[in-house]
């Protein structure tokens, strides 16, 4: 794969200010990078733009769970559930290596209470159809045997089902480089800071540069707003005072060891007061709990879990889980994101519609918003297709069938005799090898040959956690990854997995950074020093309760 550094970007930067684009995406989350590889593979000419890093919104604070919309077999969307099941085998199809095998485990203390659940399972199944694995029903022994840690007295059986687990910020990245490998033009740290317009038309947007400050000008004949929690106000790029499109929806979630929250895969729970569903979900040597969803009304980039958001939630396992104690002190940090509702006035926010709205100015910007992460592939699908509309193009979408990473299957003989070499090549320990070839694919043999040129990349950056440091060097060289935030939040996801955030190898990853990222001396180590600054800060990163 060819490099894609901050060393590049100036290069970049002149593509996408040098002749006018089909397609201009204002937005690096999930949805925008879904609509540009959608475009690119149709052959259009789209450029796509971030204002941060990629996923560093919602898509990157997400449950990292791509499910079929089980939850909403309750409120009665049925059509959000035929979808989201459709969309989720899409990314079976599409993405293997990111999207693994997840079941999740209810426990009953009453008949009535499992008789409802199995109900609920089988219209899950139903609606499903093919795609869903069947669920099935658990007796009480079986449920002590599979989940222990649910098995609080009164339990008398439970149920199972099957959804996907996926890291949602490197399903982000590996679909915004897809669409660079198919011939969109993207870039990070690039914000649009104005819309550019042709007589009463958009034709275009100002850009600037974060990182050197330099501005340019991208046109193109489409514009898209993708920018999730943050539409309203790149709306109001085009028009004052435009009405609201989105209003955002906050989920909070907390991380905590395994060790003290036992369980052997996700687990679906009633939360205290009975107000919404929670889960717990395993990822490496920490387990996820969530989430909260209500009405945020605030900066988006302020958004934080906070403190009576977290006692609510610790407060639920503690009663769902046979002793579980967890405390405030115990979670290792804690993350929200924003999800990006269409606006409905009135309504409240749990029975609020799943589904996306495409929305036209009169001048001609295009809005998204809705959906979630196991949806993206089909939103961009929808976009795309007003996008060739208007261009009088025609073309056929071919995101179902071409995979992000070139047919590979993480699961077939041919990974496992790699497994197997690199393992007695290298030595990398087997969590090691799992995590690079989910997150890699194909090119995961490309991340570890960087050890064969420098051996010490081999090492973890944390005991506790399964990521080299040659995937720092490989994220600075090939994944434009410009701070440390990107690696360590992003590019990886130690910061939420390691009690210190990363912070103990700051300053070693910055040393492996900088020569791709154009640092001086100093300048590494004020990256380092900032790092350390704010994680040491921000704590288990709770705010304080309103």
């Amino acid at each position: 794969m060819s490099g894609f550094s901050a060393q590049d970007r100036p290069e970049i930067i002149d593509a996408l200010a040098a002749r006018p684009f089909d397609l201009l995406v204002i937005g690096g989350g999930i949805t925008g990078a879904g609509i540009a590889r959608d475009a690119a593979l149709r052959g259009l000419r789209a450029a796509l733009v971030e204002r941060r890093d990629f996923a560093h919104g919602a898509s990157s604070h997400s449950a990292r769970v791509a499910h079929g919309g089980v939850r909403y077999i309750e409120t009665g969307n049925f059509a959000t559930v035929r979808h989201a099941s459709a969309e989720r085998h899409a990314l079976d199809r599409i993405a293997p290596n990111l999207v693994p095998r997840l079941g999740f485990t209810l426990a009953g203390d009453n008949w009535m209470r499992l008789n409802r659940y199995a109900l609920g399972l089988a219209l899950y199944d139903l609606l499903g159809g093919w795609r869903n694995e069947p669920s099935r029903r658990l007796s009480a022994a079986r449920l002590r045997r599979d989940e222990p840690a649910l098995a609080r007295p009164g339990v008398i059986g439970g149920a199972r089902y099957v959804e996907r687990g996926v890291d949602d910020a490197r399903l982000t990245l590996e679909t915004a480089l897809s669409a660079r490998r198919a011939g969109a033009v993207i870039l990070n740290y690039a914000e649009a800071r104005t819309l550019l317009k042709s007589g009463a038309s958009i034709s275009g947007a100002g850009v600037l540069d974060g990182l050197t400050g330099r501005t340019f000008e991208v046109r193109a004949a489409c514009v898209v707003n993708a920018t999730g929690a943050w539409s309203n106000a790149a709306r109001a790029l085009d028009a004052s005072d435009p009405p609201p499109l989105v209003m955002p929806s906050k989920g909070s979630h907390l991380v905590f060891p395994r060790t003290l929250l036992p369980v052997r895969g996700a687990v679906d729970f009633r939360a205290t007061g009975g107000r919404r569903w929670m889960y717990v979900v395993p990822w490496h040597n920490t387990v996820l709990v969530g989430t909260t969803d209500s009405a945020f009304e605030g900066d988006p980039d302020t958004v934080a879990a906070a403190g009576d958001e977290a006692d609510w939630m610790i407060a639920s396992v503690n009663a769902a889980f046979v002793d579980v104690h967890l405390t405030r002190a115990d979670a290792i940090s804690s993350f929200a994101g924003l999800r990006p509702l269409a606006f409905v006035d009135g309504q409240a926010m749990y029975k609020m519609s799943r589904e996306h709205v495409i929305a036209e100015t009169p001048s001609g910007l295009i809005s998204i918003v809705g959906g979630k992460l196991t949806t993206h592939r089909q939103m961009a699908e929808d976009v795309v297709d007003r996008v060739c509309a208007r261009l009088g193009v025609r073309a056929r979408c071919r995101t179902r069938e071409v995979t992000l990473d070139d047919g590979w299957e993480p699961g077939g003989a041919d990974a496992m005799s790699l497994r197997s070499a690199a393992e007695c090549a290298r030595g990398l320990a087997p969590d090691v090898v799992e995590n690079l070839t989910r997150s890699y694919g194909r090119r995961w043999l490309e991340v570890v040959a960087l050890i064969d040129q420098e051996p010490a990349l081999a090492e973890r950056l944390t005991p506790s956690a399964p990521y080299l440091h040659a995937q720092i060097v490989w994220a600075a060289r090939h994944e434009m990854a410009c701070d440390l935030d990107d690696a360590l939040a992003r590019r990886t996801r130690l910061r939420h997995e390691d009690a210190a955030h990363g912070a103990d190898c700051a300053g070693r990853v910055a040393a492996e950074m900088a020569p791709a990222a154009g640092w001086s001396e100093d300048e590494t180590a004020r990256q380092a020093q900032h790092y350390v600054d704010r994680m040491t800060a921000r704590g288990n990163g709770l705010a304080p309760s309103p």
